[in-house]
């Protein structure tokens, strides 16, 4: 029978190659199985301290990650916290200046105010009054003008024939 071209996974050592074979006595191949069942319980013992520490590993990593979350959440929170300060702050600003002009403000310039306000008001209306009685008249600026101005052309007319006159010794 031929031996098995791979065998079905790593061995430590292959014991029954080697006792099969002859080529070493009982006592030796014993002796090295031993060794070979010792760095077996190792090994073992190595994979469970990796697996332990493993484990322990990704506890690890699950607090952090909570705590991250946790960090993420008082985050927004702080944001939100400075968002709502800065506001408050603008709004204390817009009213510490609206009291400021308030307390500027006494009843005599509001009286003064109001005075110079009356004063405009008559003013207007005097204004419209007058376009009032200029829009009621029969005349047109045109016509008065037509009027004033023909009468000066007729007197500068005979003005001019007698000067012309004058110099013909006429």
């Amino acid at each position: 029978r031929r031996p098995p071209q791979r065998t079905p996974g790593r061995t430590i050592f292959p014991y029954t190659t080697l006792f099969r074979a002859g080529d070493i006595t009982q006592e030796e191949a014993d002796r090295l199985a031993t060794q070979a069942l010792d760095a077996k319980a190792t090994a073992e013992k190595e994979v469970l301290r990796h697996e332990a520490d493993a484990a322990r590993f990704d506890q690890n990593a699950e607090k952090l990650e909570a705590t991250v979350k946790t960090l993420k959440e008082k985050i927004v929170e702080f944001e939100n916290e400075l968002r709502n300060l800065k506001a408050r702050v603008r709004v204390s600003e817009a009213s510490k200046n609206i009291n400021k002009k308030l307390s500027s403000i006494d009843s005599s310039s509001t009286l003064a105010q109001l005075e110079k306000m009356k004063e405009k008001i008559d003013q207007q209306e005097a204004i419209a009054e007058a376009y009032e009685g200029l829009s009621t008249e029969t005349k047109t600026l045109d016509q008065e003008l037509e009027e004033a101005l023909g009468k000066k052309s007729t007197t500068s007319q005979s003005q001019a024939l007698s000067d012309l006159k004058s110099k013909l010794n006429m």
